[in-house]
């Protein structure tokens, strides 16, 4: 909700690696990242940071009381999982790509598409 921080995953020889940052209405969580890596992923905050955690149960469970917030949260909560999965299938495109020319001309495709 406010604040900085970073995604961060130490290697085996202890290199410190960020693999994102968050800033304010960023999202992230474990539905995000391949839990099956030989590292773990830790959020470490650059500054204070509010944060607001939820679990999909609570999110998928209709609300007795049926109010106006638990609506807004399930017409979004499905656009705001595609549209981070796709962020994330970008960034894996793009380094996937074994030169950098390959690299750099994916990202110029992709501002000229977006800009079509």
């Amino acid at each position: 909700m406010s604040g900085n921080a970073d995604l961060v995953r130490y290697d085996i020889n202890g290199n410190r690696i960020v693999t994102e940052r968050f800033s304010a209405n960023s999202i992230f969580g474990e539905i995000f990242y391949d839990i099956n890596t030989n590292s773990e992923f830790i959020v470490e905050a650059k500054e204070k940071c509010k944060v607001l955690m939820f679990l999909y149960d609570d999110i998928s469970v209709k609300c007795k009381s049926n109010c106006s917030f638990h609506k807004k949260l399930e017409a979004n909560f499905t656009s705001l999982v595609l549209s981070k999965i796709v962020d994330l299938t970008s960034r894996v495109e793009l380094l996937s790509r074994r030169t950098t020319r390959d690299k750099l001309l994916r990202i110029f495709w992709s501002s000229f598409q977006k800009t079509w």
